[in-house]
């Protein structure tokens, strides 16, 4: 994924790797979390495109969980 890709594509790759999308208080905002990750980024959610902190964090839980599936 990368910065400025479709917001909808990046929640479900990340629901895909197992992260929780959480929507927060009715304002329209997203929180994304995992365990191998100490933050939880948030973001807009009525955005189309998603914003840096969000591929980030969807990238490094990926190469996480592909570093524990091939040892």
């Amino acid at each position: 994924m990368h910065h400025g890709s479709n917001l909808a594509d990046v929640i479900a790759h990340a629901r895909e790797l197992g992260i929780e999308v959480n929507n927060l208080r009715r304002t329209g905002e997203i929180q994304l979390s995992h365990p191998t990750q100490p933050s939880r980024p948030r973001l807009n959610g009525r955005r189309k495109d998603a914003p840096r902190s969000a591929t980030r964090f969807v990238n490094r839980v990926e190469e996480a969980v592909q570093g524990r599936s091939h040892p």
